[in-house]
Formats: C-alpha cells, sequence, structure tokens
C-alpha cells in the first residue's frame, strides 16, 4: 500500500504505481476470490479450498520464478492439509478434500487457465457477492 516500504521501493520497478486504480487490480484484496461474482472464473478449487496462492502464482505484484512458485505451492498443500484435518472429522471427507486440492493443484501446473474455464463455465455466481454490488442488501 501507499506510503509503506516494499510500495515506495517496488513500485516503479514492479509497475504498479497507483495499482489500486487499474482495471487489473481491482478484483484484488486479501483473497481474489472473495471479490468477485463468479470466483470460479477467477481462482482454482486448490486456492478456494487448500490455499490461496493467487498473488504469487499470477505474479501480480512481483514476478516469482518457477522454484518460487513451486515452493509456495508446496508449503498451501501442507496448510492446506493441516486445515483440512482441522475441519473434518471423516477420515474420507479429508482424504476426499484434499485430494480434490492437489488435483486442482495439478490442474494449475499444466495449465492455469484450464480449470478455471471449465469449472467457472458451470458454477453458479456467488449471489451474496452480486446483491452487495447492487445494495440489495439495504433495507428501506
Amino acid at each position: 500500500y501507499l506510503d509503506t516500504p516494499i510500495y515506495e521501493d517496488y513500485h516503479k520497478k514492479e509497475g504498479f504505481t497507483d495499482f489500486w486504480l487499474m482495471d487489473k487490480y481491482q478484483n484484488a484484496g486479501m483473497v481474489i476470490y472473495q471479490n468477485v461474482s463468479n470466483p470460479y472464473k477467477v481462482s482454482t478449487y486448490f486456492q478456494r479450498n487448500l490455499y490461496d496462492d493467487t498473488y504469487v502464482a499470477e505474479d501480480y505484484f512481483f514476478k516469482f520464478t518457477p522454484e518460487y512458485k513451486r515452493a509456495v505451492a508446496k508449503m498451501g498443500l501442507l496448510i492446506g492439509k493441516k486445515a483440512i484435518n482441522a475441519q473434518y472429522e471423516s477420515v474420507l471427507k479429508r482424504l476426499l478434500e484434499y485430494g480434490i486440492g492437489y488435483i486442482s493443484r495439478m490442474f494449475y501446473e499444466f495449465n492455469p487457465n484450464l480449470e478455471k474455464q471449465i469449472v467457472g463455465s458451470i458454477q453458479s455466481k456467488n449471489r451474496i457477492h452480486e446483491s452487495r454490488l447492487t445494495g440489495k442488501f439495504i433495507k428501506k
């Protein structure tokens, strides 16, 4: 963010000066998939359920090496596994959730947009976000 050391040191070099005004960054937030009406078009199952590595995987603000991206993904698999284990008692449910996340990550390695295109075209939109956008939640 503006007036932070990381912003001041890198915004010109990395090309994100006044990023909040650029179209590319309009969905940027803590996690990208929560800021859009159809999260399935902009994120993978891995990113939504195990670990959101979007900013690193897609070089949002900085350019990262493939090795670094793989290391972050590996860390995300570990963090995601621990989160799933804490969330579900059923071993079968744990294996299923983690397995889908792992496969999702492998699809991403093969083709970053493949899962987003396939799943994004069949999943319904985030209706809560849609109502936030239109102000439908405001009572008159």
